[in-house]
C-alpha cells in the first residue's frame, strides 16, 4: 500500500514539473519579438531613422523609412526609443501578452528646445568693424582670471610700458608674454595686426594686378574685364612673388584660354 502511494506522489510530481516545462517551453518565452510602426502625433505620419535600443544588453536598431521597426527583447526589458526632435518614449510589454509576438503603433510627441538669444548686427565699413572689434568688451576667461589672480600688477606695468616706453632692447618678460597670451588686449591686438597685415597684402596685390595693368595687356574693357580678371583666379602668392614679366606672361596665358572657352575671335 505504501509503495502505490509512493508512486502516485512520483507521478504526480513529475507532471507538475512536465507542465512547467511546457509553459515554459510552448508558453512564455523570455524573448518576445516587438514589432511595430512609429508615427508622428501630429499628422500620423511615419518617423525614420528612430533609435530602438534594449535597456538592459543595449543592443538596438533603427526604424526605416516608413517607421517600421522589428527587435527581439527580453519579456521583461525596457525599450527606449529616441529621435531627435522628438520627445524619448520608454516601451514595456504587458504582462498580459502571452503571445512571443507583440505588435504596436507607437506615437512620438514632437520636442521644443529652448535657445538663448541671438543677436544679428548687419555688416559695417571695414575700418568700423576694426575699431568695434579692438574695442569689444570680452568676459576673461578661467586662464586669464587666473593670471590676473596671481599677477594683480601685470596689467598696469603693461600699460605703463605701452604708454612709455624705453630705447632699449628688450626681450620680455614671462608677464609680457602671459599678458599677450591671454589678456583681451592681447588677443585684440594679434587680430588687428593680422588684419592690417592682410590689408598691405591686398594693397600689394591691387599695385600688381589691377584693371589698368590687365586692359593694358587684354584690351579688354568693362563686364568682359572684370569677368576675365576672374577667370585668372592667380594665387596671391604668385602675384605677390612674380616679376612684372612673368605676371604679364600668365595673363597673356589665361587670356587666350578666355577666348578659346568663351569663342571671343581675334580682332583685326
Amino acid at each position: 500500500m505504501k509503495n502505490h502511494i509512493r508512486i502516485f506522489l512520483v507521478l504526480c510530481l513529475a507532471l507538475l514539473i512536465g507542465g512547467k516545462t511546457e509553459a515554459q517551453v510552448f508558453g512564455e518565452s523570455p524573448i518576445i519579438r516587438v514589432s511595430g510602426v512609429i508615427l508622428n502625433k501630429e499628422d500620423r505620419s511615419p518617423v525614420p531613422y528612430v533609435s530602438i535600443m534594449n535597456r538592459s544588453n543595449l543592443t538596438g536598431t533603427i526604424t526605416d523609412t516608413a517607421g517600421h521597426f522589428s527587435i527581439l527583447m527580453p519579456r521583461h526589458d525596457t525599450l527606449h526609443l529616441s529621435a531627435i526632435g522628438f520627445k524619448n518614449v520608454y516601451l514595456s510589454v504587458p504582462d498580459s501578452i502571452e503571445s512571443n509576438m507583440y505588435f504596436i503603433n507607437i506615437i512620438l510627441d514632437k520636442k521644443t528646445y529652448s535657445i538663448s538669444t541671438v543677436k544679428v548686427y548687419g555688416l559695417t565699413k571695414k575700418e568700423q568693424f576694426k575699431r568695434e572689434f579692438t574695442e569689444l568688451k570680452i568676459e576673461p576667461t578661467v586662464q586669464e582670471a587666473n593670471a590676473m589672480k596671481n599677477f594683480p600688477d601685470f596689467q598696469t606695468s603693461i600699460k605703463n610700458t605701452t604708454q612709455n616706453p624705453q630705447p632699449t632692447i628688450s626681450l620680455g618678460s614671462p608677464i609680457t608674454a602671459l599678458y599677450d597670451q591671454f589678456s583681451k588686449e592681447g588677443k585684440s591686438k594679434r587680430k588687428l595686426a593680422e588684419l592690417t597685415e592682410q590689408d598691405k597684402i591686398s594693397e600689394k596685390i591691387k599695385t600688381k594686378f589691377n584693371e589698368k595693368i590687365v586692359g593694358t595687356i587684354t584690351r579688354f574693357k568693362g563686364d568682359t574685364l572684370t569677368s576675365f580678371m576672374k577667370f585668372c583666379n592667380f594665387p596671391e602668392s604668385f602675384i605677390l612673388n612674380a616679376g612684372d614679366y612673368d605676371l604679364a606672361v600668365a595673363i597673356k596665358r589665361k587670356y587666350y584660354e578666355y577666348k578659346r572657352e568663351f569663342g571671343i575671335k581675334e580682332e583685326n
